[in-house]
């Protein structure tokens, strides 16, 4: 809030100028005159004799056509999955501990 409270601040102190804002709204009226150059072209223009285009017949998507059709329920048709044979995991090997060395020296 801090932050906000002194943006205001700084808006405030600004001094006022004629040509505030100016350079931005020139900017935007080119932007604008430009969009309306590029949509205005010919090539986007409706044809009078577009009335007459009619589309070409489709034909029916068939992809999932049996999706409403019942399953058989014959044996035959069912497919079994064998089960993984599991391998015993491996540990690593326990390490002895080394004797300590007596200090006969």
């Amino acid at each position: 809030m801090v932050e906000g409270t002194r943006d205001a601040a700084a808006m405030s102190t600004l001094p006022k100028r004629a040509t505030r804002g100016l350079r931005m709204s020139k900017l935007l009226e080119d932007e604008d005159s430009a969009d309306e150059d590029f949509w205005g072209q010919d090539a986007f223009a409706e044809e009078s004799d577009d009335n007459q285009y009619e589309s070409e017949s489709e034909k029916e998507d068939v992809i999932d056509s049996d999706f409403n059709d019942e399953e058989s329920s014959s044996d035959d048709d069912e497919v079994h999955v064998a089960k993984e044979r599991r391998r015993p995991t491996l540990k690593a090997p326990e390490r002895k501990s080394a004797p300590k060395p007596s200090g006969t020296a």
